[in-house]
């Protein structure tokens, strides 16, 4: 899955969760806990529904707070997890 296809399913993903009425604006350097305003909890469920919608198994060893950062970022460690090297 190209990184842009990831973005799209996040960038929706992150809207439900913070039950917004448009589509959230994500840049690649929006930061998802300052910017958007994530807490455990949401940030708990972003990745249960990105593991759902995506149908991977996040590998929680590789997985950072830096993932947290940036949209891009996670994005980009989202892009990896779906690669058929980490592929469940």
């Amino acid at each position: 899955m190209t990184e842009a296809a990831v973005a799209d399913v996040l960038s929706t993903a992150i809207t439900q969760i913070k039950r917004a009425e448009a589509p959230l604006t994500l840049q690649p350097e929006t930061n998802l806990l300052n910017d958007v305003g994530f807490d455990s909890l949401e940030i708990t469920e972003l990745i249960f529904t990105i593991e759902d919608k995506l149908n991977i198994t996040f590998n929680y060893e590789r997985f950072r707070e830096e993932h947290l950062t940036s949209f891009g970022a996670l994005c980009q460690f989202v892009a990896r997890e779906c690669a058929p090297a980490h592929a469940v």
